[in-house]
């Protein structure tokens, strides 16, 4: 039977941007065999310039956490891509701090149902790509061309994790946390998650040519055919594009990026694997017919060409990504920064332009006038055009779309410039969303440099709480010394065992371990300010400050009292 697309649910991503070369290396898992979850990822080859590529994931073997697999795909491809598309600057810049939204908002991207169970199920997920540690020595080409016209190419080499969950809601998360996935505080469905991008993978993110992926037929199929998607939908899109009638690829080739299959050699084998593969996409007509030709090296193991012939579906599935790329930007770019603030709103928005009347012989002082004039439209015919358009329709975004058409096509396509501005500008064309103008650039810049601020102000919070938290203990033992001497001695103790014959440490390292769980026992006794209630003192006491002298430090505000004092 066919198989039916599975629909979008309400603020799911119809398309994601994936970049092209670290979604062609294997790193997620797409079996739930556990035997296989447990093997790292030993990945080598060659680029197109026939460099050697050397990549290696080892998955966290801890129970609690696990390998990156079908969920922490599923998770990357609709949630976390997603929010990195979004903070993406048109210079390539993205920000270190990459919020995902409110736990909320997180389960309805993914499309799972809003609960507690399934937010930590969610942030499992996001564990798992976290704590993969990964090898990369390899050159990825970049979007950036040399004097050629070809690609550049960035030489990647280090040890990293990809990313780690930086936040939920004001909590930062320590690396205890991280590692066990057990959280000391409790957090609710409106705190939104932050995650920080390691400096390797904000290089592979900047640099690298994005594909488009289509979402709904994506997760319509099973997780195995979902990564023959990722690796060969961009050859049939081309396929499709030039009007081609089969793609080709190399079995030995696939293999090495979909890692959790075996390779095989003969002919049967071979083609029963990726029958089961290929199953779903030639029930649902995105292929019309697969073909294996057997190719014979000398000095290389057998190999298989597979031949592969676009259907329906896969036309059906372009022009989808197509129509979600020619539908305009949401009217509002709503990005929250890390804070217990309202998030950081700049509305995106046209603003009417007054339509002075004009006399005939009158020369218009409206800028569009002169942009029109100056691509070629007569003064008269610009005149009629402004007068017949919406007041808010994007003019000059589209007048720049289409200097970018004109500018790339080939010599004599467009034969008439002004006749094409007139057209695009007369149907109120809709400018592709993927298509950066300087109003979108000017946008985003603001976007970026109001959430940089928001975030140099509480960066250093989290710090100077836990400064306070130390100057109170040090206050409570000022109070008493001779007690906290006796409370150190007393756990010293504790740690010798009976007849001082169990200390592995020498009497320095005793003395700080032994001074440290004196410190620990008396922090428990203290009833410090939360994070909130001290970020909103901060806040009052920087006001008070800027209108006069300060009248104390943090916790110790007008009417506080001080504690009392510890006991042994």
């Amino acid at each position: 039977m066919e198989p039916q697309l599975l629909p979008l649910k309400r603020g799911q991503h119809q398309i994601t941007l994936l970049p092209r070369t670290a979604t062609d290396l294997p790193f997620f898992y797409f079996t739930k065999r556990k035997e296989l979850l447990r093997r790292p990822i030993e990945f080598q080859g060659a680029d197109e310039q026939g460099r050697p590529m050397r990549w290696a994931v080892t998955p966290n073997a801890d129970p609690g956490i696990g390998a990156p697999a079908i969920e922490a795909h599923e998770v990357w491809v609709r949630l976390v891509m997603p929010a990195i598309s979004a903070q993406r600057a048109p210079d390539g810049h993205i920000p270190e701090i990459v919020p995902l939204g409110r736990l909320r908002e997180c389960l309805r991207f993914t499309g799972w149902t809003e609960g507690g169970w399934q937010a930590r199920r969610l942030l499992k997920a996001l564990r798992q790509i976290g704590a993969a540690w990964c090898v990369a020595d390899l050159w990825m080409p970049t979007s950036d061309l040399d004097e050629h016209g070809k690609p550049r190419f960035a030489h990647l080499k280090g040890e990293f994790s990809r990313m780690a969950i930086y936040a939920i809601g004001s909590k930062h998360l320590t690396e205890e946390q991280l590692r066990d996935g057990k959280f000391s505080f409790d957090f609710d469905l409106e705190d939104t998650v932050y995650v920080q991008l390691h400096a390797l993978e904000l290089t592979i993110q900047r640099h690298q040519p994005r594909r488009l992926v289509d979402n709904q037929y994506l997760f319509s199929v099973s997780p195995a055919s979902r990564r023959w998607y990722e690796l060969i939908a961009p050859k049939i899109y081309g396929t499709i594009k030039h009007n081609r009638e089969y793609c080709e690829v190399r079995y030995s080739w696939y293999i090495r990026h979909h890692h959790t299959l075996k390779r095989h050699h003969e002919r049967r084998r071979v083609v029963e694997q990726m029958r089961r593969i290929t199953e779903q996409h030639l029930q649902s007509r995105y292929l019309l017919n697969v073909e294996y030709r057997a190719v014979r090296e000398p000095g290389k193991e057998l190999d298989y060409l597979i031949r592969y012939y676009p259907g329906p579906a896969a036309k059906e599935s372009i022009e989808r990504v197509r129509a979600h790329m020619a539908r305009p930007r949401r009217s509002t770019v709503d990005i929250p920064a890390y804070t217990d603030q309202a998030p950081v709103q700049i509305e995106d928005r046209y603003v009417e332009r007054p339509r002075p009347h004009k006399t005939a012989g009158e020369r218009s002082d409206d800028p569009l006038l002169a942009e029109l004039v100056r691509r070629g439209v007569h003064e008269e015919q610009a005149r009629k055009l402004l007068a017949g358009v919406a007041h808010d329709q994007p003019m000059m975004d589209q007048l720049e779309w289409a200097d970018h058409l004109i500018a790339g096509a080939e010599t004599g396509e467009y034969r008439n410039p002004a006749g094409f501005y007139i057209y695009v500008i007369r149907h109120n064309i809709a400018v592709p969303d993927d298509f950066e103008t300087s109003r979108k650039r000017r946008l985003r810049e603001e976007v970026r440099a109001a959430q940089e601020h928001r975030l140099q102000e509480r960066a250093a919070l989290p710090l100077a709480w836990e400064r306070y938290k130390e100057a109170e203990i040090d206050r409570h033992i000022e109070q008493d010394p001779e007690r906290f001497q006796q409370l150190v001695e007393t756990k010293k103790q504790k740690f010798l065992g009976a007849n001082n014959r169990n200390c592995l440490f020498s009497a320095a390292t005793l003395d700080q371990i032994a001074t440290g769980a004196a410190r620990a026992e008396i922090a428990r006794l203290i009833a410090f300010l939360t994070f909130e209630a001290f970020c909103e003192q901060e806040r009052q006491r920087q006001k008070a400050a800027a209108s006069g002298p300060p009248s104390g430090g943090p916790g110790q505000g007008k009417g506080e009292s001080a504690e009392p004092a510890f006991t042994v």
